[in-house]
């Protein structure tokens, strides 16, 4: 829980919509985000790799407000069937397709976000769990092995040649 991730965003949003928001990990900012948080939010704290599945498997959605470089708590939320309200730059444009795997947002703002969750809840029911996690699983650890593993024999064949 660091500034750059933007759950002051998320929790002021959850307050302000009255939807419950659910916090995991740990941070520098901690202390100062439980004092913006009120009786919607939820500070897991941390928790263990079977804790979070359960959370995303149980989420409505993942909120991602800051900018992330890749976003494997994005990739993991759709692996679990989850779709993803995210801030529309960086890893977030990578994984998630806006109106197929969740929603992306374009001006970093809780009032942005707050449009973004309320597009999301008129929608939420067109998101496909199946489609959500076959996304997520693009981005799975042994599927990037599998392609590294094969460029790099395609690059010795061509070497070899």
């Amino acid at each position: 829980m660091t500034r750059e991730k933007k759950f002051d965003h998320a929790i002021t949003v959850a307050e302000k919509l009255g939807l419950k928001l659910i916090i995991a990990g740990t941070g520098s900012d901690r202390a100062q985000l439980e004092r913006l948080a009120g009786k919607h939010t939820t500070f897991a704290g941390s928790v263990s790799r079977e804790q979070l599945r359960e959370l995303y498997r149980g989420a409505r959605a993942l909120i991602q407000p800051g900018i992330e470089d890749f976003g494997m708590t994005a990739a993991e939320a759709l692996a679990c069937g989850t779709p993803v309200i995210a801030y529309g730059t960086g890893g977030a444009r990578e994984i998630v397709r806006s109106g197929v795997h969740g929603i992306l947002y374009q001006e970093q703002l809780p009032e942005t976000l707050a449009e973004a969750i309320r597009n999301f809840l008129r929608i939420e029911r067109a998101f496909d769990p199946g489609n959500l996690q076959k996304q997520g699983m693009k981005f799975a650890t042994n599927r990037f092995r599998q392609d590294i593993t094969r460029q790099v024999e395609y690059l010795l064949k061509l070497r070899n040649t």
